[in-house]
Order: structure tokens, then sequence, then C-alpha cells
């Protein structure tokens, strides 16, 4: 088989969307979602190069490639792959010329290293990235939270001695209204969050201009982000978002932090609490995070409050010293 390999163009996106579908069928992501998710890089100093597969004879898009600085966690020498091949083109090195395409676009931007993420059932995937260099550093599961199976009653004492601590729960709405500061004040804990736990690092890089960045995104809900208060002082936080694929039952889990000084007094649990009640409420049926292996109290909380491992992703990692080559 014959393949071209040139860059993405704006009409690709439609390939993009089916071909996600096909690789990875619930992420069912639209055009629209894609395009929404590009707005991120626009006007900054984030980088990205993208590549299509394209058969030669039928024009069928056939696979995609992409290197690209992350948002919140941007160094400027550190970045994303990612690579995707439709399945009935595999081993017949589409995969590797894209992958061949991609470094050599990142040995002019002298990178530190780059990652890529992969299911862990994906074995082909994972030999193909061990082959060309790359290192396992993390695994990480995907939660899925059914919220008819969830009972918020049980939970009531934990909820009222949070109280008893002086501590109250508000949405970033309501914060926003009496406090036009509120952004800055959020920027800060989550930086004091970043520096204080590894598994929240990338808070603590992002500049100010950044973060109001991705505060902005149009997936954000201002009502299901939830702030923790002592007096006026933030100390922690927990949102949902509207997940990116097109799925009007689904919300994701971004984020749930507290101060190292305000740890294990169940606020943690009261903000993931409040989440869980604004997507009952709201007529969702399930809420989607991630968990790392590092982050075992987190992930024991979330168990707790039901939610269930569906599958692990491995995070693998290429470091680079003087070279790239090879």
């Amino acid at each position: 088989m014959g393949f071209e390999i040139r860059l993405f163009e704006a009409f690709d996106y439609e390939a993009v969307a089916e071909l996600v579908k096909v690789v990875y069928p619930e992420l069912q992501m639209t055009p629209e979602d894609w395009r929404n998710e590009d707005k991120t890089f626009e006007g900054n100093h984030f980088i990205r190069r993208r590549y299509v597969a394209i058969n030669s004879s039928t024009g069928k898009f056939i696979g995609f490639g992409v290197i690209s600085h992350t948002t919140l966690s941007f160094h400027p020498q550190k970045f994303r792959m990612q690579i995707l091949v439709h399945p009935n083109f595999r081993r017949q090195g589409v995969g590797s010329t894209l992958y061949e395409k991609l470094m050599a676009d990142l040995k002019d931007l002298n990178p530190i290293s780059v990652h890529s993420n992969v299911r862990e059932e994906q074995k082909g995937a994972i030999a193909f990235l061990h082959k060309r260099g790359f290192k396992e550093v993390q695994r990480y599961w995907e939660l899925w939270l059914d919220l008819n199976e969830v009972d918020l009653t049980k939970f009531s004492a934990i909820l009222e001695e949070v109280r008893r601590q002086g501590v109250t729960i508000v949405t970033l709405s309501e914060e926003w209204q009496s406090n036009r500061n509120c952004l800055r004040k959020l920027y800060e804990l989550q930086r004091a969050i970043g520096e204080e736990n590894p598994v929240f690092s990338h808070f603590a890089s992002a500049t100010f201009e950044e973060f109001v960045k991705w505060m902005e995104r149009t997936t954000l809900l201002p009502d299901a982000f939830f702030i923790a208060k002592k007096g006026d002082k933030y100390i922690g936080i927990s949102n949902l978002a509207l997940m990116r694929m097109g799925e009007p039952n689904r919300l994701y889990q971004e984020q749930t932090g507290v101060l190292a000084k305000y740890r294990r007094r169940k606020i943690a649990t009261a903000l993931k609490i409040a989440t869980i009640e604004y997507a009952q409420e709201n007529g969702f049926r399930y809420i989607v995070t991630h968990n790392t292996s590092e982050s075992k109290n987190m992930l024991a909380l979330n168990e707790k409050l039901g939610f269930k491992r569906r599958f692990g992703i491995v995070r693998m990692e290429r470091s680079f010293e003087n070279s790239i080559s090879g």
C-alpha cells in the first residue's frame, strides 16, 4: 500500500474525528470539539506540529500524528506526542513514517523530553515506543461513577463535620459575583497546591495568563467549580467540566486539591460530594476522572464514593541529552 504524509489542514477536522472514533470508539469527539480545543493554541507561545497520512490510491485518511506543548504543564522543551493509525492499515509503515516526521520536527526544538499516553492493553503501541527509546514513567486509571448508584445521604455526617470547622463551599459563579479578584486567588491556590503535591506540579509552572485562558474554555462550568473557603482564604478546589466528546450525559472531574495544612479534615470529600450533587441535580449519568498510581489517597477517596476503574493508561517518555537521532 502506498501512502503520503502531508501537513494537517483545516478541512481535516472531520477526518480526524472519524479516525478517533475508530481507534477509541468511546471518545466521540466532534469536529467542533477539535476546533474548540485548538483555540488553546491561538495567540500564545505553544508549539504544535501535525501531519496526516493519506492512502495514495483511494485518498482515504488513514493516520494522524501530532507533537505539541501541553497547556497548563507548559515547559518550552517538553512535548507530548500522539500517533493514530486506522486498524486496517497498521504494520505497513504508516506509524513509523509519522513518527520519523514528528521526530525530525522535534529535533529543531531542542527538546528535553517527549511523552505519549497509551492504553495498557495496546501492547503493540507500547512495544513500538519501547523500541524507540521510550520508557514507562507513570501509570494511571480512568474511573467512572454511575450517578444512579450513588446515595449521598450516607455522607451527611462528613458535610456537618466540615461545616463545624468553619469551612464553607461555594461555586465560582458565586465568588465571581462578590469578588472579581477570585481568579487571581484561585491561581495562587492552585500554584500552592502544585508546589506541595507533585501530582499537581503542572499548576505550579503555569503563568497567570495561561491559567486565565484555561478558565475561559467553553467546557468549563462555573456552577460546577467548587471552592472551599476558611473565612476569605481559598483552601481547596474541585471542579467538573463538560466532556469534549459530544455526549451530554457525562461530566469530567478535572481536579480536586486541598492545601496541605487542611488535609485529612474531610474537606476534599465534601468538595467531591458537591460535584456529585451538582451532576445528579442537573440530569447527568456519569462522572469520569483519572487517577495516577502516585495519588493513592485520591484513588481511595474516589473508590469510596463509588468510582470504578475502567482501564489503565501508560505514560511513556523519551528523554534527550545531546541528540535525538535514532
